[in-house]
C-alpha cells in the first residue's frame, strides 16, 4: 500500500509558536503566549506518548484561547486549526479533519494568506486526506493548486513541494494510472535526499516508486527502490517497525514475479512476524493473502485457503472498514477454485469481489480490471464463449488504460484472449497474434529466463501443435520444458516434501505434454532426445533426490545449531510418521469458549471441552445440554447448530451465560464464560507444522545443498560411458495427439545413450493397455512368474508364449541400438519398475542376464557421481523374528533400548485392524546364521539380531552415525496396492467384524508399505503394546531412520521392491524410504521368493561381497549361480533386483 507525506505536527507547532512570539508586544498578548506554550507543552507530551485524544483535548482550548483575541483570517489561528485537523486526521476522524481543512481553505482564500506556503501545505494535506477516502476529482483539484502556486509565486521547488508531487503520485497510483504517478514520483525523488528534515521521506518515496514500478512490470527497478527504501527505514524506524516491514512485504511481491520463491516466502514472512508483533490486523491480513498466492503459485491450494482464511479471519474484525481488501481475498478465493475446476464457485466470488471493488471509494479501476479478466477465464472455462471473450477485451481495456501497453496484467489478458481462440474459436491467426503480444512484453518485463516468459513460449507451441506448424520445432521452444525444470530445482529449498509433492504435481502435466512432444517431434528433428533425454534426468525422482541430498549435507555439517534443528525435524518425523491420521489443516484460531459441539435431538451438547480454553475453568462438564444463551432459548426451537455456534463466538473479554442441563437430566445451572482466543489445533497438527518448518530452515541453512540442485545432462552421462556400456531412460507418459489433446492411452518410449552419440536414439516401444494385458492376469504369484519369465509350472491348453511377448515388447524393439554392447545401465519408468529385466526370455535356452549385464538405477545420472564404493566394515542383520512374541515380554525388551527417536504408540489411527498373524519364517534364523559366519570369516564386525532380540527399537537405534556399511533385514514384507472406495468406506465404520488388515487401506502408500519385527501379531491384530514399538515399521517410518554410513541394504523379504508408481517420482514403498534414508544400494525382491532359495541367493551373494568385489559384481555373481541351479524357475530368483 503507497504511502501519503504529511507535514510533521511538531514542525506545526514549531511554526505556531514562532507566529505567537513575533505579534504585537502587549502585555495580553503575552500571557495568552505564555499559556499557548504550556498547552503545547502538554499537548506533544501526549502526542509523543501516542494519547491524540489527549492531545486533541489541549489543542481544542488553545483555540478557544486565540479565537478570542485573534481574526479568523489570522495565520496564527488559522495554523492552530491545522493543528486539529491534523491530530484528528491521526486519530481516524478523517470526516472532522476534513471539516477543519476546510474551514481554513475558506478564510484563506479571502485573506492575504491565498498566495502563501501555509495555504499550499493545507492543500496539500487536503488533498492526501481526499486521496485516503477515494475523492479523487477534488483530491487532484487541491493538489494540483498547492503544486501550482510554486509556479505562480516562483518559488524554488524544496522539499515541501516534494511531498506535493509524492501525493500527486500517489493519487494517479490510485487512479490506475501509473505512467502518471511514476513521473510525480520520479519528479519529488529528485527535490530529496538523506539531509531532508523529514528523515522517513526518501525512504517513502522510494517505497512508493518501487510499487508503481512493479505494477508497470520494472520488476528490476522496483526491487532496486525497495532494497534502498528499507535501508532507510532501518536507520529511521527500525527493524520492528510497520514500515519497515510493509516494504519487506512489498520486496516479496516482486521477488514472486519474478520467480524468486525463496527470497518472497523470507520476506513475506519476515513482514508477518513484525505485523504480529505490532498488532497490525490489515497488515497481517495483506501479507497472509500474499503468502496464500505464493502456495497457489506451487500448487499447496490447501494451504493457499488456510492462508486466505486466516486473512479473512482478521478482517471480519474490522467491521467491513477493508472492503478492498476483503475483495481481493474472494478473487484469491476464485483463482484457487478455478484452478480445482470448481467454476461455479470461482465466479460467485468473483462477483463478490468486482461488487466490493465498485463500490469501493478507495480503489483503482485496475483491480476491476483483474477481476474481469478472473471472470473471463471461468466463463471461458464453462463454454460461456462469447461471453468470456467481452469479459476479456473489457478487462484489457482497464488494463491498458491504467498501467500501459506493456505490464504483467495486460501479458495475462493477452495470453487469455489467445487461448479462447486457439481451443475454442479456432482463429488460429488472432491467437498466434495475441500470444506473440503476450511473450513480448514477458520477455521485456522479465527476461527470457522467467518462469512467466517460458510459460509464455509454452502456450505458444501449444499453439503451433493445434495448427500443425512446422514453428513448433524452434530451437527456442524445445528447450522450455528443462529451463522450468531449471526454475523449479531452483525454488525447492525453500519447500518443505508436501510442498515439493504439491509443486511437481502442478507443473507435471507440462512435462506429459513435452515427452509427448518430443516423442512425436523426434520422428522430424532427431536431435531433440537430447532435450528428452534432459528431461527425464530433471523430473525423475526430483524430490526424492532434493530430499536426499539436504540430508547428506546437513549429516555432514557439525554446526550445532543446525544438528540440533536435524534431530529434531528427524524426532517429530518418526513420530508423525508412527501415527499418521487425516488432519484438518484449515483456520484454527477464534474468539470464542473452547468447546467441541453437536447436535441431538435439536438440543446443542457439550462434547469435549479443550484444554486451556476459558471453559477449562468453568463447571461447564462433557455431556451438559445448552437451554440458552445469553437468554435466548436455543434447545428445542430448531436452530441450526451454526447459529449457536455463532452466539457463542464473540468479541475477546467480552461473557457469554449460558443455561445448561447435566447429561443425567437432574439439575440445571447458569454458567458465564469470559470469551478468548481459542486454538483449536490439535498437538498433532502443531508437530506437523514445526516439523515443516524445520524441514524448511534445514534446506536453507545449506548453501551446498542449493548449488547441488543442477540438472544433469545428456552430454556428461555419455562421457562416462565406455564403447561396450549403453544407458536407456525409460519413459512413460500420457499420449496428447497431433492436435493436443489428450488421449487415453499411455505410452513407453527408451532413450538409449552410447559412447561418441551426437544425440540420445528414441524407440517407441508399447503402449500401457499392451503390458497389462500380459502382467495382470488372475493367477498366483507362482504362476505368473511362470508364464512370464519362461517359469516350470504348466499352464493346460496354453496357447500364448507369455516370456516371448513380454520379451517382444519390453526390449526387443532396442536390440538393434545395442550392437557390441554388453553393459547396460537402465532407469525403469512406469509399470517397467515391476519387471525384473534380468529373466526376460530371449530364446528357448537365453535369457536377457545371458547377453548383458543389467544395472538397474534410479537415474541413469547416478553413473555420473564421483563416488567409490566403501568396503565393508561392519554389517547389522536382523532375523528369525518372533513375531508372536506377547507385548509384556516385548515392552521388557525394549525398555533396555536407548533410542533418540520418539517413541509412539498404536497403529496409525485412521486404519482398521485386521486379526490374521504372520508366521515365523525358521529360514530366515538360517539365513542371518550363514551370512554371519561368511562375514565373520571375512574379518567384517558383525552384529545378529535374532529371535527375541530382533525388534523394531534395535533397528530405530541404528539411525544416523550408528548405520552400519550393509544392513540386512530377512523377514516378513508388505505391500497393499491402492485400496478401492468400498474399502476406505468400510474403514471409516470401526465397529465391522471383518475389516480388512490394518495397512491395507491407507491413503498413503508408504503406509500400505513395511516390514517385521519380532512382536508385530500382537499390534497387527489389535493388542498395541503401550510402551514400546509395535513391531511393524512402514516405508513412512523408515524414511526418517537416517543412514548415512550405509552402502547396501538388503531386504530380504516378500515384495519388498513393489510399492504405488506416482509419476516421475517413481515407486512410492521400502525402496524410496531406504534411499531417502541415505543407502546407495537396496536389493529387494519384487516377489515372494521361497524362503530356502532365499537363503541360497544371499549366501551365494555375500560369499561374493565380503571377498573384494563389488555391491554389483556380487548381485550378478549370485543371480547367475541361482540362475544354474534352477534353470527352468525363475520363481525362486530373478524376483530380486538391485537398485542403484
Amino acid at each position: 500500500m503507497s504511502t501519503c507525506l504529511r507535514f510533521p505536527l511538531p514542525v506545526v507547532l514549531i511554526q505556531l509558536m514562532v507566529l505567537v512570539a513575533s505579534g504585537q508586544d502587549s502585555g495580553a498578548l503575552r500571557n495568552l503566549n505564555s499559556k499557548v506554550e504550556s498547552l503545547d507543552r502538554i499537548t506533544m507530551m501526549h502526542y509523543n506518548n501516542g494519547e491524540l485524544r489527549q492531545a486533541l483535548t489541549y489543542q481544542i482550548r488553545a483555540a478557544e484561547l486565540l479565537s478570542d483575541f485573534l481574526a479568523e483570517t489570522d495565520s496564527v489561528y488559522l495554523a492552530r486549526i491545522q493543528v486539529l485537523a491534523t491530530i484528528s486526521d491521526q486519530l481516524g476522524e478523517f470526516g472532522q479533519a476534513e471539516n477543519y481543512y476546510a474551514y481554513i481553505i475558506e478564510k484563506v482564500q479571502k485573506s492575504p494568506l491565498n498566495n502563501s506556503r501555509f495555504y499550499c501545505r493545507i492543500l496539500n494535506d487536503l488533498g492526501r486526506l481526499q486521496t485516503d477516502f477515494g475523492k479523487n476529482d477534488e483530491a487532484e483539484l487541491n493538489l494540483m493548486t498547492a503544486a501550482q502556486l510554486y509556479h505562480t509565486n516562483s518559488w524554488q521547488p524544496d522539499a515541501d513541494y516534494g511531498i506535493i508531487l509524492n501525493n500527486l503520485g500517489l493519487l494517479f497510483s490510485k487512479k490506475g494510472d501509473f505512467l502518471e504517478a511514476r513521473e510525480f514520483y520520479k519528479r519529488a525523488l529528485q527535490l530529496t535526499n538523506e539531509s531532508d528534515l523529514y528523515s522517513n521521506t526518501l525512504a517513502i518515496l522510494l517505497d512508493n516508486l518501487g510499487q508503481v514500478c512493479r505494477a508497470l512490470g520494472e520488476y528490476e527497478k522496483a526491487v532496486d527502490h525497495y532494497k534502498k527504501a528499507l535501508e532507510g527505514f532501518l536507520r529511521t524506524a527500525g527493524v520492528s517497525s510497520s514500515r519497515y516491514a510493509s516494504t519487506l512485504n512489498n520486496l516479496g511481491l516482486v521477488y514472486a514475479d519474478l520467480g524468486l520463491y525463496s527470497k518472497a516466502e523470507r520476506s513475506y514472512l519476515a513482514a508477518l512476524e513484525v505485523f504480529q508483533e505490532n498488532d497490525a490486523i490489515t497488515d497481517q491480513a495483506i501479507t497472509l493473502s500474499n503468502l496464500g498466492m505464493l502456495c497457489s503459485t506451487f500448487g499447496s491450494f490447501t494451504k493457499a485457503v488456510n492462508y486466505w482464511e486466516q486473512a479473512q479471519e482478521l478482517l471480519d474484525t474490522t467491521a467491513g472498514e477493508f472492503s478492498d481488501l476483503v475483495a481481493t481475498t474472494f478473487n484469491n478465493l476464485a483463482n484457487v477454485n478455478e484452478k480445482m475446476g470448481n467454476y461455479s464457485r470461482a465466479e460467485e466470488y468473483l462477483l463478490k469481489a468486482l461488487e466490493l471493488f465498485k463500490t469501493s471509494s478507495i480503489v483503482d479501476s485496475s483491480s476491476i480490471g483483474i477481476v474481469l479478466n478472473n471472470l473471463g477465464l471461468v466463463n471461458a472455462s464453462m463454454n460461456n464463449l462469447n461471453k468470456a471473450e467481452d469479459l476479456y477485451l473489457e478487462s484489457l481495456a482497464i488494463k491498458r488504460r491504467t498501467s500501459g501497453f506493456e505490464s504483467s496484467a495486460v501479458a495475462s489478458t493477452l495470453k487469455n484472449l489467445s487461448s479462447l481462440h486457439s481451443l475454442h474459436h479456432r482463429d488460429y491467426a488472432k491467437a498466434e497474434m495475441y500470444a506473440l503480444q503476450a511473450l513480448e512484453i514477458r520477455r521485456k518485463l522479465h527476461g527470457e529466463s522467467s518462469s512467466d516468459y517460458l510459460y509464455g513460449l509454452e502456450d505458444l507451441r501449444f499453439l503451433y501443435q493445434r495448427m500443425g506448424s512446422s514453428k513448433q520445432l524452434s530451437a527456442k521452444l524445445i528447450e522450455v520444458p528443462l529451463k522450468i525444470v531449471d526454475n523449479m530445482l531452483a525454488n525447492m529449498p525453500i519447500m518443505s516434501t508436501q510442498e515439493k509433492s504439491d509443486y511437481l504435481s502442478h507443473e507435471e502435466y507440462i512435462f506429459k505434454y513435452w515427452k509427448s512432444f518430443y516423442a512425436w517431434a523426434y520422428l522430424h528433428q532427431p536431435l531433440v532426445s537430447r532435450h528428452y533425454y534432459n528431461l527425464e534426468l530433471g523430473v525423475k525422482s526430483m524430490i526424492l533426490r532434493s530430499n536426499t541430498d539436504m540430508r547428506n549435507v546437513i549429516e555432514s555439517k557439525d554446526d550445532t545449531t543446525i544438528r540440533s534443528s536435524y534431530e529434531r525435524w528427524l524426532s517429530l518425523s518418526q513420530s508423525l510418521a508412527k501415527n499418521p491420521e487425516i488432519v484438518n489443516s484449515g483456520s484454527s484460531k477464534y474468539v470464542g469458549i473452547g468447546v467441541n459441539v453437536k447436535m441431538s435431538n435439536d438440543t446443542m451438547i457439550i462434547t469435549g471441552i479443550m484444554e486451556n480454553g476459558p471453559s477449562a475453568t468453568t463447571s461447564l462438564t462433557v455431556g451438559d445440554r445448552v437451554l440458552s444463551v445469553d437468554g435466548i432459548q436455543v434447545a428445542a426451537v430448531g436452530m441450526p447448530l451454526s447459529e449457536i455456534i455463532r452466539m457463542l463466538k464473540g468479541s475477546e473479554n467480552t461473557t457469554v451465560k449460558l443455561s445448561v442441563e447435566d447429561a443425567s437430566h437432574t439439575s440445571n445451572r447458569e454458567i458465564t464464560i469470559t470469551r478468548s482466543v481459542v486454538d483449536s489445533k490439535s498437538e498433532r497438527t502443531k508437530k506437523i507444522e514445526e516439523a515443516e518448518q524445520l524441514e524448511k530452515q534445514l534446506s536453507r541453512a545449506s548453501e551446498e545443498f542449493m548449488e547441488s540442485l543442477i540438472r544433469s545432462k545428456w552430454e556428461k552421462v555419455r562421457d562416462e560411458l565406455s564403447e561396450d556400456e549403453a544407458s536407456i531412460e525409460f519413459s512413460s507418459f500420457q499420449y496428447i495427439d497431433s492436435l493436443g489433446n489428450w488421449t487415453d492411452s499411455t505410452l513407453y518410449t527408451a532413450l538409449i545413450l552410447r559412447s561418441g552419440d551426437t544425440c540420445p536414439r528414441m524407440v517407441t516401444l508399447f503402449e500401457q493397455r499392451q503390458l497389462d494385458a500380459l502382467t495382470e492376469m488372475e493367477t498366483d504369484d507362482r504362476q505368473r512368474i511362470a508364464l512370464l519369465y519362461r517359469g516350470a509350472i504348466p499352464v493346460a491348453e496354453q496357447t500364448t508364449n507369455y516370456g516371448n511377448e513380454l520379451y517382444d515388447l519390453v526390449w526387443a524393439p532396442l536390440e538393434e541400438h545395442l550392437q557390441g554392447v554388453s553393459k547396460i545401465h537402465f532407469s525403469p519408468s512406469g509399470s517397467l519398475h515391476q519387471i525384473s529385466f534380468s529373466a526376460l526370455t530371449i530364446s528357448e535356452d537365453s535369457l536377457l542376464m545371458d547377453r548383458y549385464e543389467l544395472n538397474r538405477v534410479g537415474s541413469t545420472a547416478a553413473i555420473t557421481f564421483e563416488r567409490e564404493e566403501r568396503p565393508p566394515s561392519d554389517v547389522v542383520l536382523f532375523g528369525g523374528m518372533d513375531y508372536s512374541m506377547d507385548t509384556t515380554q516385548l515392552q521388557n525388551l525394549a525398555q533396555n533400548i536407548s533410542t533418540k527417536n520418539i517413541r509412539s504408540r498404536g497403529v496409525p489411527v485412521d486404519l482398521s485392524r485386521g486379526n490374521e498373524e504372520w508366521s515365523d519364517l525358521p529360514g530366515t534364523r538360517q539365513e542371518v546364521e550363514g551370512i554371519t559366519r561368511i562375514a565373520q570369516d571375512a574379518g567384517v564386525r558383525t552384529t545378529a539380531y535374532l529371535g527375541e532380540e530382533a525388534i523394531e527399537e534395535r533397528y530405530k537405534n541404528l539411525g544416523g552415525k550408528n548405520s552400519p556399511t550393509i544392513l540386512h533385514i530377512a523377514t516378513h514384507g508388505f505391500f497393499f496396492p491402492d485400496p478401492e472406495k468400498k474399502q476406505a468406506d468400510r474403514r471409516l465404520n470401526g465397529f465391522l467384524e471383518d475389516r480388512p488388515n490394518v495397512y491395507k487401506v491407507s491413503d498413503d502408500p508408504m503406509n500400505r508399505s513395511g516390514i517385521l519385527f519380532s512382536g508385530a501379531n500382537a499390534s497387527w491384530t489389535g493388542n498395541e503394546p503401550t510402551t514400546a514399538e509395535n513391531g511393524i515399521l512402514t516405508a513412512r517410518e523408515a524414511t526418517y531412520v537416517p543412514l548415512i554410513n550405509t552402502e547396501l541394504v538388503v531386504l530380504s523379504a516378500c515384495q519388498t521392491g513393489l510399492g504405488e508408481i506416482k509419476g516421475s517420482e517413481g515407486v512410492f514403498g521400502l525402496q524410496r524410504a531406504f534411499k531417502a534414508a541415505g543407502a546407495e544400494y537396496l536389493l529387494m525382491s519384487l516377489w515372494k521368493v521361497p524362503d530356502q532359495e532365499t537363503a541360497e541367493f544371499m549366501e551365494s551373494f555375500y560369499g561374493q561381497y565380503l571377498s573384494n568385489h563389488t555391491i554389483p559384481d556380487s548381485y550378478h555373481h549370485a543371480q547367475r549361480v541361482m540362475r544354474d541351479k534352477y534353470p527352468n524357475d525363475p520363481y525362486k530368483w530373478a524376483g530380486f533386483v538391485l537398485m542403484r
